[in-house]
């Protein structure tokens, strides 16, 4: 088994975007193949706290 790119807290942002996220997580849904899937939490447009997975190839970390 490969090991996660990102740990529970890191800041990470979408390979071409720029909204920050925090990684809450990696969805356990047993499918081979399929990726990993990572749960983040955002804010939306008015600032609301949200949840949202993503392809792990399509997060990177913040720069700092």
């Amino acid at each position: 088994m490969e090991q996660e790119k990102f740990k529970e807290g890191d800041w990470v942002k979408q390979v071409r975007g720029t909204q920050a996220m925090t990684v809450l997580g990696y969805v356990e849904d047993g499918q081979e193949g399929a990726g990993r899937r990572v749960i983040c939490s955002l804010n939306d447009s008015e600032g609301q706290p949200i949840e949202e997975v993503y392809q792990e190839q399509e997060l990177e970390l913040m720069n700092n």
